[in-house]
């Protein structure tokens, strides 16, 4: 039998975090009662295993959890899930014609991961929130929070946020190449497609990729591109003070940096 509060005739514990947390779900729009299905479009590991049974759990939410990219028959199978929570490689190709059919009365909540974040920025208009993984008891605010536009970061994307604030500091070390290459890998371009736009080598890019990578402690091209992404603003703003600085040169007839 469920514990209630005496003067209120809430439930307590456990229980009280799984209504509260369906609350806050509700009052954010979010159509979920006690057994809702959710489907979690991902494939299955130890990660998105741990968040099926937190939904579980803590939201008394029922995951029914598809591996690989799902059809458009999959979703006709699954009517009443109006939650739907997905890698967003899984949905690449179908998001255009899910947006104008089933997620049109459906809520989508990206599942970001630290290796994936760059891939969601491609589909993000069609999200209408984001959730991290990491969320545990928490998830039902997490997910709540998401359908209003915040997302919840777990510590470790606190942690290199405060990171990037210092590689946003020392963007104006960068040369000139260094920015436009840094904003390309921010748009996601390969090696090939950098050099077409940059007019350079493959050999000439692989070679500004190591350096910025070196000069602002990037793990790798990935990190650095999602770095570009969120920083775009930064970026421009360096890469334009870097232009400025240069003609200034030109017109005293110093060299360009």
């Amino acid at each position: 039998m469920q514990q209630t509060e005496a003067t209120t005739g809430t439930p307590t514990g456990l229980a009280r975090r799984n209504y509260e947390g369906l609350r806050a779900m509700q009052s954010n729009g979010l159509q979920v009662t006690p057994g809702s299905p959710v489907l979690l479009l991902a494939d299955r590991t130890p990660t998105t295993q741990r968040l099926a049974q937190d939904l579980q759990t803590y939201c008394q939410l029922r995951v029914e959890q598809l591996a690989g990219a799902p059809s458009a028959e999959d979703f006709e199978r699954h009517p009443q899930a109006r939650v739907i929570i997905a890698a967003p490689a899984t949905l690449s190709a179908l998001l255009p014609t899910l947006a104008s059919s089933v997620l049109r009365w459906r809520h989508l909540f990206f599942l970001m991961e630290r290796d994936h974040l760059l891939e969601a920025a491609s589909f993000a208009r069609w999200a209408d929130g984001f959730i991290f993984p990491e969320n545990g008891p928490h998830v039902c605010d997490a997910l709540a929070l998401a359908a209003d536009g915040i997302a919840v970061l777990p510590p470790y994307m606190t942690a290199e946020f405060s990171l990037d604030q210092i590689r946003i500091d020392q963007l104006s070390m960068l040369e000139q190449i260094e920015l436009k290459v840094l904003a390309c890998l921010g748009c996601g371009l390969p090696n090939a497609a950098i050099g077409e736009r940059l007019g350079l080598t493959q050999t000439n890019v692989k070679s500004v990729v190591r350096s910025l990578l070196g000069k602002l402690h990037f793990r790798n091209r990935t990190e650095a591109g999602v770095f570009a992404r969120l920083a775009s603003d930064s970026v421009a703003r360096a890469k334009s003070a870097r232009d400025g600085a240069n003609l200034r040169r030109q017109a005293i007839g110093t060299p360009e940096i």
